[in-house]
C-alpha cells in the first residue's frame, strides 16, 4: 500500500507492504497531513514482525549512521528501525516493526535530512499558533514543552508539543505543525504561522523572560535540532538558517510557573518591544 503525506511542504510517498498497518497509520497519526502532490521523497518500507517485545520498553533512541558518497546509512532502537536514503535523489528504504513509534522515528530521520535541503530543519519545541503568528518554546526533555501545549490549547492552535518544522520561505520564517507527538499523545495541527518569538523553557516559581546574545540564541537553537549525518553541505546550510535566526527572531529564556499566567509575561514583552520600533 502507498499514501503520501506533506509536512511543512515536503511530500513524501511512503510505500508499506503491510496494508494493515498502513491503514493504522493513516487513521492514528497522518490523516491531517495526507496529500496529493508530487513527492521529492520516496521511502519503501517493510514491516517486520516483533521479535523481542521487551525491546519496546528500551529508552535507548541513540542513532548510528554514516554517510558514504551521497548515501546515509542509518540504524537505530537496538535494530528496530534501520534504512537508507540518497540525499541527491530522494530514494529511500528501510525496516521497522510493526509499532508506529518506531515507523515515526523512521519518518522522523528522513525529514530532519529532507527540511535542511529544503530550506528548513525539525525543532526539538512545542510549537503555538495565535491568530496568524507561531511561538516556538524549545528545550530537552522535561524542559516544559507538553506543559505549555496544554496549557494553550484551549484559545490557540497546537502545531506540536514534540517536533515543529522551521521553513525559511521568501525570506521570512514560517513555523510548521507536524504528526509528531510527544506527552500531549496527538499530532499537532497541520497548519503554519510567522515566526514571531522563539522561547527556551525553564520551569521557575514566577513568570519572566532573559535575554539571550546572538552567541547563545546559535547554541540554543544547534542543541535542539534534529538532525542525523555529517554531509558538509547540508551542514553548511543548517548553520546559515540558524545564524540568521539567531539575529533575526527574537529570541529568550522564559522562566515560567506551569499555569497559563505566562502568556501575560509573553504578551507585555511584545508591547514593549512594539513600542521601541516606532
Amino acid at each position: 500500500m502507498e499514501f503520501k503525506i506533506e509536512i511543512a511542504i515536503v511530500c513524501a510517498l511512503i510505500r508499506l507492504d503491510d496494508d494493515v498497518f498502513a491503514n493504522q497509520l493513516i487513521e492514528e497519526h497522518y490523516s491531517n497531513f495526507l496529500t496529493d502532490k508530487d513527492p521529492s521523497l520516496r521511502v519503501d518500507i517493510n514491516i517486520r514482525p516483533i521479535e523481542t517485545p521487551s525491546l519496546l520498553e528500551s529508552t535507548q533512541v541513540a542513532i548510528e549512521h554514516y554517510v558514504n558518497g551521497n548515501i546515509l546509512f542509518f540504524k537505530g532502537f537496538r535494530g528496530d528501525i534501520e534504512g537508507r536514503v540518497n540525499l541527491s535523489s530522494g530514494e529511500a528504504e528501510g525496516v521497522t516493526i510493526r509499532v508506529p513509534f518506531r515507523f515515526d522515528a523512521l519518518l522522523r530521520i528522513l525529514y530532519s535530512l529532507w527540511l535542511v535541503k529544503s530550506g528548513g530543519f525539525l525543532l526539538h519545541a512545542a510549537g503555538v499558533k495565535d491568530n496568524d503568528d507561531a511561538y516556538v518554546f524549545s528545550g530537552v526533555s522535561g524542559s516544559g514543552k507538553t506543559t505549555v501545549a496544554r496549557l494553550s490549547e484551549d484559545n490557540k492552535v497546537i502545531q506540536s508539543d514534540e517536533l515543529i518544522a522551521i521553513r525559511s520561505i521568501n525570506g521570512s520564517y514560517q513555523v510548521y505543525g507536524t504528526p509528531f507527538m510527544g506527552e500531549f499523545a496527538r499530532g499537532g495541527q497541520n497548519c503554519t504561522g510567522d515566526l514571531r518569538q522563539i522561547f527556551l523553557l525553564k520551569k521557575d516559581n514566577r513568570n519572566f523572560l532573559a535575554p539571550l546574545n546572538q552567541g547563545q540564541r546559535l547554541k540554543e537553537l544547534f542543541q535542539c535540532i534534529l538532525f542525523f549525518g555529517e554531509n558538509t553541505n547540508l551542514l553548511n546550510t543548517l548553520f546559515n538558517l540558524c545564524t540568521d535566526i539567531a539575529e533575526k527572531i527574537p529570541f529568550y529564556q522564559l522562566h515560567f510557573l506551569p499555569d497559563r499566567s505566562f502568556w501575560k509575561c509573553i504578551k507585555t514583552m511584545e508591547v514593549i518591544e512594539n513600542d521601541r520600533s516606532r
